[in-house]
């Protein structure tokens, strides 16, 4: 049966439903990212410390994927060639699978002509590094869903901002640009 709630109750509700909402939707600076270490191929450590001092990129996805990751990748070439000190822009590739050999994901990162840096690690590290910059995975194989925005990282390991798949090439190379200017 409806029960009529007081006015004094009904706007305690109405109010607990605008911040959960707002308490959604992104606003100021970005918040993600933080202190991580994973494992290159080669077996050498990759940390958030050994990264500073020039800005890069981070996406998570995994070697047999089909469509998003390899567009991503080659979207980042092209917009990488367009920026004036692109050579110096660094992009990590994070393997959310955890089938993915540190070999697979080398060769994967490797078939792209730019300076890229594939990680693998433990499942606790590889969690550690997802909840750091809110990524999802889910499923197994061919099936394997994930998150596929692009983290822009600052010289100093700051957050600086995303690249979502719908934004344009152009405001994608804004939002590039703007990492090799103290924004």
């Amino acid at each position: 049966m409806y029960r009529r709630l007081p006015g004094w109750a009904l706007a305690l509700r109405l109010t607990g439903a605008a911040a959960a909402v707002w308490g959604l939707v992104p606003r100021g600076t970005p918040s993600f990212g933080g202190p991580f270490a994973m494992h290159a191929a080669d077996g050498a450590l990759v940390t958030d410390a050994s990264l500073r001092g020039a800005p890069f990129v981070v996406l998570f996805g995994f070697t047999r994927c089909g469509t998003v990751c390899p567009l991503t990748m080659t979207r980042l070439v092209r917009l990488r060639r367009a920026l004036p000190r692109g050579d110096t822009l660094k992009v990590l590739f994070v393997s959310v699978d955890p089938e993915d050999t540190p070999e697979d994901v080398a060769r994967f990162v490797a078939s792209f002509p730019l300076p890229g840096v594939g990680l693998t690690g433990s499942a606790e590290e590889r969690t550690r590094m997802m909840e750091a910059y809110r990524v999802f995975a889910t499923g197994r194989g061919q099936a394997l869903s994930h998150t596929g925005t692009v983290f822009l990282v600052g010289p100093k390991g700051e957050p600086r901002g995303i690249v979502s798949p719908e934004d344009s090439d152009e405001a994608a190379l804004a939002k590039l640009r703007g990492l090799f200017h103290g924004r």
